[in-house]
């Protein structure tokens, strides 16, 4: 494939994903939840609070300072830009690597291989369209996780079937299955070839997959020994793309019928991302959010304006599964645990060293007593699951040890979705002054 061909198409499949980028709806209920939890610990970095210091979300601390750019951009628009441009740089980085890997003699790569172009855009396309002090670093970096280690069973019913949706998981119209059989089938042959052979003659070209298969099998063990996400599964795709070049790179050092079904392939999966990608980012309409996101958004934009209206001293609030609210009205939120996995929920932990220093309730009670802090003016409540602490149930509850304080101003704001509240702190009575006597 020409040069000039070659660049074409990766600036083709770079456009298409910034097209599909700027328009991504950008209204809560049609992304990741959690992508509001990370930037809303990037805002409080940037307002002086770091993670473990009063501010709890299952990340580790580094993660905080990775979204600080996004939170100061201060949108979801400019943030995918900003992880494209990421993805991007890693994509760049992989195609470089891999000749460097062939000039090394790690893998059969031929001079005009095809293989560097695919595994960078591969691993573009795949990175973007698959889902204060030490002590409080160690409490919640080392600690907790620790705590919560202890009081979880190994998680391979779940793992397992997450691995199976990771590998029939579409990336630009392709079950990533499909990417790897071919390349599968070359690492195969190439093993067959070097079985027989002493030790010491085996090619280097064996190393580079092995080590990948074995930081597979390491993931996989971490992830059933702990709790994990379906999004953690994206820490395998560096390592799949390394194991699927080096069977599409071996494939094109073989004699000329195998080299020419392996870029007759390569070239195809490459047209099939870019109809994907440019195509299709160009001539496709923009997504339309779900009629109940849209109801429950409406709500949203209610709730916030009059938040918003409100003078400084009245607009404290605290949204539990919200964090959107939060992050869109740069409001710190009263619980120590941020998003709907953290706020209300104790995760099963028991009173430690950790939970202490960190501030985490291990009770309702201490739930509840965050949830209603004096700060608080105002509560925002959202229904994300059945059943649990982040039900209406159970925050009615916590309002009612404090009662005749809180008044669901909901129907006043003109809320109609029936999945979303506020909840207003009502004003105290003024006691009567000294020597005053009521009247009846």
């Amino acid at each position: 494939m020409p040069r000039l061909l070659r660049w074409t198409l990766w600036w083709l499949i770079v456009v298409g994903l910034l097209l599909r980028s700027l328009r991504q709806p950008t209204i809560a209920g049609t992304y990741d939840g959690r992508l509001d939890d990370l930037l809303y610990a990037g805002q409080r970095l940037l307002e002086g609070q770091l993670l473990y210091d009063g501010l709890v979300n299952g990340s580790q601390p580094l993660v905080q300072l990775l979204y600080a750019p996004s939170a100061w951009l201060g949108s979801l628009t400019a943030h995918r830009v900003v992880i494209l441009a990421v993805n991007l740089l890693g994509g760049i980085l992989l195609a470089r690597t891999l000749r460097q890997l062939g000039a090394a003699g790690l893998i059969h790569l031929r001079p005009d291989s095809l293989v560097p172009l695919l595994g960078g855009a591969l691993y573009l396309v795949f990175s973007q369209m698959l889902p204060g002090g030490m002590a409080m670093a160690w409490a919640g970096a080392v600690q907790l996780p620790l705590d919560l280690a202890a009081r979880r069973a190994p998680e391979g019913d779940r793992l397992l079937p997450l691995v199976g949706d990771l590998l029939a998981t579409n990336v630009a119209g392709l079950p990533i299955w499909l990417l790897a059989a071919v390349p599968a089938f070359g690492l195969l042959c190439l093993v067959a070839r070097q079985w027989r052979q002493p030790f010491q003659q085996v090619e280097r070209v064996l190393w580079l997959p092995a080590l990948a298969l074995v930081s597979v099998l390491e993931l996989l063990l971490s992830m059933q020994l702990g709790a994990f996400e379906k999004g953690d599964l994206q820490l395998m795709v560096l390592p799949l793309l390394l194991i699927m070049a080096c069977g599409f790179a071996d494939m094109e050092a073989r004699p000329r019928p195998i080299r020419r079904i392996a870029r007759v392939v390569m070239v195809v999966i490459l047209l099939i991302v870019l109809n994907n990608t440019f195509v299709a980012s160009l001539l496709n309409a923009p997504r339309r959010p779900r009629a109940p996101v849209q109801a429950v958004e409406a709500d949203r934009t209610a709730a916030r304006g009059y938040l918003a209206s409100r003078p400084p001293e009245e607009r404290r609030f605290t949204a539990p599964q919200d964090v959107a609210l939060q992050r869109q009205l740069r409001q710190p939120a009263t619980t120590v645990g941020i998003g709907r996995q953290w706020s209300l929920n104790q995760q099963g932990l028991t009173a430690s060293w950790a939970t202490r220093r960190l501030g985490l309730p291990t009770s309702r009670e201490g739930v509840c007593r965050q949830l209603t802090d004096p700060a608080n003016r105002h509560l925002v409540w959202m229904r994300t699951d059945p059943d649990g602490p982040n039900t209406e149930a159970y925050l009615r509850g916590c309002l009612e040890r404090l009662p005749g304080q809180w008044q669901d101003i909901s129907g006043e704001l003109g809320l109609h979705s029936g999945e979303y509240r506020v909840f207003r702190r009502l004003a105290p009575q003024p006691r009567p002054a000294a020597g005053t006597v009521q009247s009846p």
